[in-house]
C-alpha cells in the first residue's frame, strides 16, 4: 500500500528520571512502543505534605488507570499544576504514520506509527521505576545504523530539548520517508518533494559536520596534495578543524567548515601562519577581498566534487552513501 499523507518527523530522547538514571530505549525497542516519563512515582507522591491514607487512595487510582482523561485528573495530585505539554504532544498531536528517531549505543532507530496506535499508561512496578509509563502502542522500531549513516539533521536533534520533539530541518522529512521504505518490505511512503530541494541542498542537510569535515579534507588533498595531521582535530582548537600540510614546502594549511546558515568572517584568521581555506554550506564568507593568505571553497565546487565519479575511490563511505542516496531518491521519483 502507498502512503499518501505526509508524516510528521519526530526524534525521542530516552533518559527519563529512571531510578538508575539509564536510557528506557532497550524498553521502547523490546515493546515496540514510544515511552516517556511522568510516570507517577511514589518518591514524587511522597514529597507531598498529605496523610498516608491519602497516599494509599492515589496510589490505588494510579495503579487503575484505564484511560487518559484518568491520568489527567490525577496527575496534579502527584506533581501539581498542569500536565505536561509533552505528555499532549504523546497523546494528541503524534499521528498514525509518523516517523519517530531515537539513539541507543551509538545507533539510530526509526518508526513508523502503526495503525492501531494509541496512548496507554503502564502502572507495571518496573515500568514505573523506570519512568517510562506514558506510551504509545504499536511502534515497529527499526535500526538504521550509526552516527555515519544518517543525516546531520538527525543527529543534531538530539543534542537538547525536550523528550520527544518535531525534527523540522529541510530535508529531514524526505529522507526519512526514503529510508524507511528502504527498509521495509510493507507500506510504502509517497515521496513528493514538489521541487523544493536542489540536489546540492539535499547534500548539505544530510551530511553530518565531520562528514563535512572529511569531505573538505579530501578535495583539498585531491586539488593540491595536502595530507592532514589527524592529531592537530581537537575540539579545543575552535578556530580551526584540524591543520594539514603542503608536502612540496612543509608550510601549514588551516581549515574552518560550518554547515547550515552560519556565516565567517575571514579577518579572525588572519593571524593563522599558514594559508587558510574556509567553508560554509549555507552561510557567507564575509571581507575575503582583505587578506591575502585565506581561500574560500564553495558549496557548489565542494558538491560537485563529491559526485563525481573520479573521486569515489577517495571519499569515505558515509559521503558516497548520501551521494548514491540522493541520485537514487530523485531518479525514483523522477526529478
Amino acid at each position: 500500500m502507498i502512503i499518501e499523507t505526509e508524516p510528521d518527523v519526530w526524534r525521542l530522547q530516552t533518559k527519563p528520571a529512571s531510578d538508575d538514571g539509564k536510557s528506557i530505549a532497550d524498553y521502547c525497542l523490546d515493546n515496540n512502543v514510544i515511552a516517556i516519563g511522568w510516570s507517577l512515582h511514589n518518591d514524587t507522591l511522597n514529597e507531598r505534605d498529605i496523610s498516608e491514607s491519602e497516599k494509599n487512595e492515589l496510589k490505588n487510582l494510579r495503579d487503575n488507570i484505564s484511560n487518559f482523561e484518568e491520568y489527567v485528573s490525577i496527575y496534579p495530585k502527584f506533581y501539581g499544576g498542569s500536565v505536561s505539554k509533552q505528555i499532549y504532544t504523546l497523546h494528541n498531536d503524534i499521528k498514525i504514520n509518523d516517523l519517530i528517531w531515537m539513539r541507543y549505543l551509538g545507533k539510530y532507530y526509526l518508526a513508523r506509527v502503526g495503525i492501531n496506535s494509541k496512548w496507554q499508561y503502564s502502572s507495571n512496578k518496573s515500568v514505573i521505576r523506570r519512568d517510562a509509563s506514558n506510551q504509545r502502542t504499536d511502534i515497529a522500531w527499526i535500526e538504521i545504523g550509526e552516527e555515519s549513516d544518517v543525516p546531520g539533521g538527525v543527529t543534531t536533534a538530539f543534542i537538547r530539548g525536550r523528550s520527544i520533539q518535531h525534527i523540522r530541518k529541510d530535508g529531514i522529512k524526505e529522507y526519512s520517508m526514503y529510508i524507511y521504505n528502504k527498509k521495509t518490505n510493507g507500506d510504502k511512503y509517497k515521496i513528493n518533494l514538489n521541487g523544493k530541494l536542489s540536489p546540492m541542498n539535499m547534500f548539505y542537510h544530510y551530511i553530518s559536520p565531520s562528514g563535512c569535515e572529511d569531505l573538505v579534507c579530501m578535495y583539498l588533498y585531491k586539488q593540491h596534495g595536502y595530507i592532514c595531521i589527524p592529531s592537530t582535530n581537537k575540539k579545543s582548537t575552535e578556530l580551526y578543524e584540524c591543520v594539514l600540510l603542503n608536502p612540496k614546502n612543509g608550510h601549514k594549511i588551516y581549515i574552518q567548515v560550518k554547515c547550515g546558515q552560519c556565516d565567517l568572517d575571514a579577518l579572525d584568521y588572519m593571524h593563522l601562519d599558514g594559508d587558510v581555506y574556509l567553508f560554509t554550506s549555507g552561510g557567507k564568507v564575509k571581507n575575503i577581498n582583505q587578506t591575502k593568505n585565506i581561500s574560500v571553497i564553495y558549496p557548489d565546487e565542494l558538491f560537485k566534487f563529491a559526485f563525481s565519479r573520479e573521486n569515489r575511490f577517495i571519499l569515505p563511505k558515509n559521503i558516497l552513501t548520501w551521494c548514491e542516496m540522493i541520485t537514487k531518491i530523485r531518479t525514483d521519483i523522477n526529478l
